[in-house]
């Protein structure tokens, strides 16, 4: 096993947009980022998933889930840690609407009773199936910042077995200063290696950039922001920090080259079909990338490449409603789409 991706499934069910309920949630894009990326050089089925869903979705009980199911099975990666939840509770399920702006907006319908308990639910050995254990790489996809069990998973992971921990923060815009303020208790501690905010929670870690003022920051600028006032704040463990930036690409620190940061650009070259996840499979991708080139201390060029394959299998997940299947084609398109990006990374001036 070289990978697990750890975090949560919804079910998003999209008005006006798709024809159909697709697997979301966070986890199942970033399995398949990881996957995409991880097949030139690892097999797909030795990344492996650990989430929890309802019976009536695992069961396969209805036409919907089974779709679902083939959905998740699509990224060829290992579902042998994708957990029953307990009896009664399903999987929640998001309406998300879009407006005339493509904005969506998003309604919690079943499943949103239960979810504080399903965030607490522990990921304990039984839950995990050994072979996950000898994975190199855990991903964790951290909803509601540092205090819920799947960040405390991570710590445990990090520090029990001296792998790598790649963390990606999960927050939803309007969460109170204290979800940020236990990201940043979780980021002194010196166990995580890679670290994959969106440009939002950058704002709200730093504490000062107004949100009106966000989208009128350049490249520089939030370099700066990112070198000056994160970077200081975070354990000697760190070695690479990206900041999303959807459209616009990401920004990129490694510790192999502390003074600077460099702007990855994103793909613009396609026909964007559904944005959905692509944050997500970006982060993930990035870190198995990293752990493929047996990363702790790397050398910068290597940073930026990883980079670039991120954001090349980010831009991969817009091209169809939910992610496309993982094939050889898609990781050939995937490694193009890098090849043409890399040639674009700047420095940035900050």
């Amino acid at each position: 096993m070289n990978a697990v991706v750890c975090g949560r499934i919804v079910i998003d069910q999209v008005t006006g947009f798709r024809s159909r309920a697709t697997i979301g949630g966070g986890a199942p894009q970033a399995l398949f980022g990881a996957c995409a990326v991880g097949r030139a050089s690892v097999s797909p089925d030795t990344i492996g998933l650990l989430s929890w869903l309802g019976a009536e979705v695992l069961e396969e009980r209805s036409a919907e889930s089974e779709d679902l199911m083939q959905q998740l099975r699509s990224t060829q990666g290992c579902l042998e840690g994708v957990r029953s939840l307990p009896p009664h509770w399903v999987t929640p399920r998001y309406e998300i609407c879009y407006d005339s702006n493509e904005v969506p907006q998003f309604t919690e319908l079943a499943g949103f009773d239960r979810w504080a308990q399903q965030l607490a639910l522990p990921f304990t050995d039984n839950c995990v199936p050994s072979k996950y254990c000898q994975a190199r790489l855990l991903h964790v996809l951290a909803e509601g910042g540092g205090d819920h069990e799947c960040m405390r998973f991570g710590a445990k992971w990090r520090a029990g077995r001296g792998k790598l921990l790649s963390i990606e923060p999960i927050i939803l815009r309007g969460s109170p200063d204290s979800v940020y303020a236990s990201v940043l208790r979780y980021l002194r501690h010196d166990n995580i290696d890679f670290f994959s905010p969106d440009v939002y929670t950058l704002r709200r870690l730093v504490g000062h950039i107004h949100l009106e003022a966000l989208d009128q920051l350049g490249p520089s600028q939030l370099a700066g922001i990112l070198l000056r006032e994160l970077c200081p704040k975070v354990a000697d463990s760190m070695q690479v920090i990206a900041v999303r930036d959807g459209a616009r690409g990401s920004y990129v620190w490694s510790r192999a080259q502390a003074n600077a940061v460099f702007h990855v650009p994103a793909v613009h070259e396609l026909t964007i079909v559904d944005t959905t996840g692509a944050g997500n499979a970006y982060a993930a991708a990035l870190a198995l990338a990293l752990t493929c080139t047996q990363l702790r201390a790397a050398h910068v060029s290597d940073v930026i490449d990883a980079a670039c394959l991120a954001s090349a299998a980010g831009a991969a997940a817009c091209l169809s409603h939910g992610t496309p299947p993982v094939s050889d084609a898609l990781s050939t398109w995937i490694t193009h789409a890098a090849s043409h990006l890399r040639a674009a990374v700047t420095q940035c001036k900050n």
